[in-house]
């Protein structure tokens, strides 16, 4: 089993855990709290924090992007989002237009047609 799946069924069995992110007042100390945690349909964590909160501030200040995800702050226009997924997804699949296509539910001339228009 993949260490994915392994943490996706840790997760699915917990409802609560511990949220750490860098402190932007006193850089490099970590700061964590209790959360309460839960997991969509899909085993993906959904983690509920308010505007209030400091993890907040933290990671809007510092966000990471792994390879396997796509992030775009409040605000990014529509174009913008779908042109991040599309580059996104398309360099994690090695280049693989057919492949990238079918992730994204759109046919590739659709793909071809974004790509050119990206002057990609």
């Amino acid at each position: 089993m993949s260490r994915g799946a392994d943490a996706r069924r840790c997760l699915a069995s917990c409802r609560a855990g511990v949220l750490s992110t860098l402190s932007q007042r006193h850089a490099g100390h970590p700061f964590g709290s209790l959360v309460t945690v839960a997991t969509d349909l899909d085993g993906s964590p959904l983690i509920l924090t308010s505007r209030l909160s400091t993890h907040t501030a933290n990671l809007e200040a510092d966000v990471i992007e792994s390879p396997d995800t796509v992030s775009f702050r409040i605000g990014t226009s529509l174009d913008d989002a779908e042109k991040q997924l599309i580059l996104r997804t398309l360099s994690a699949h090695g280049n693989n237009k057919t492949r990238t296509a079918e992730i994204l539910g759109i046919s590739l001339k659709t793909l071809h047609n974004k790509l050119k228009s990206y002057g990609a």
